[in-house]
């Protein structure tokens, strides 16, 4: 194999590592939305309380608790952390409660929501994506993740003392454009460079 096939190949494989999944993490919704595509659920249906509700594309359910029972719909009482509209999702952490999304109806590359506490906790996300991030007391905070590779289930877990957690506008879509990334660019660099190699060694 002659050294520029070599170095051609060698480029490729760059090339190829580079695109392999990541997941990109946001705390901003301004920012999520401008690299995203997504449609939202913002919870306003009749409220109700089972184990788990499944919308037109996920599905939302709390497992490993002393009592599994999700909230959502407009809800009787006043709630804190709802974003718009009037309703929103909400369980009680209690035991070593998980939050799921799972069921996704397509292929989605991005998902978001916001969560709010009524107790200051650090959230571990599990599922397709691996993060962490901290709530204040009552302030509803955004999460967002988009990852190339694909997202089958975000999990989401509150530590501390037992609280109710409350989510609204869950967002569910794909990545707006993929920027070339660096190992993009070094392979079209490469590539240009094995062309003028080529065309000196014509002349």
């Amino acid at each position: 194999m002659s050294i520029l096939k070599t170095l051609g190949l060698s480029i490729v494989i760059s090339g190829v590592a580079s695109l392999a999944s990541a997941a990109t993490f946001y705390s901003d919704l301004a920012s999520f939305q401008a690299a995203t595509t997504t449609t939202v659920e913002s919870f306003e249906d009749p409220y109700a309380l089972q184990p788990s509700f499944t919308f037109a594309d996920f599905t939302i359910s709390e497992t490993n608790g002393a009592v599994n029972q999700i909230g959502a719909g407009t809800p009787p009482f006043s709630s804190t952390g709802v974003v718009s509209g009037t309703g929103n999702a909400l369980y009680e952490d209690n035991g070593a409660s998980l939050l799921n999304f799972n069921g996704f109806s397509s292929a989605f590359t991005a998902f978001g929501l916001w969560m709010t506490s009524t107790v200051a906790t650090t959230v571990t996300v599990s599922g397709s994506a691996a993060s962490t991030f901290d709530l204040v007391a009552n302030t509803p905070q955004f999460f967002g993740v988009t990852d190339i590779g694909g997202l089958s289930s975000v999990i989401f877990s509150a530590s501390g003392s037992p609280s109710l957690v409350i989510v609204d506008d869950v967002y569910t879509g794909t990545v707006s454009a993929i920027p070339l990334p660096a190992g993009g660019i070094l392979l079209l660099a490469g590539l240009g460079g094995l062309a003028a190699l080529r065309r000196r060694k014509k002349s």
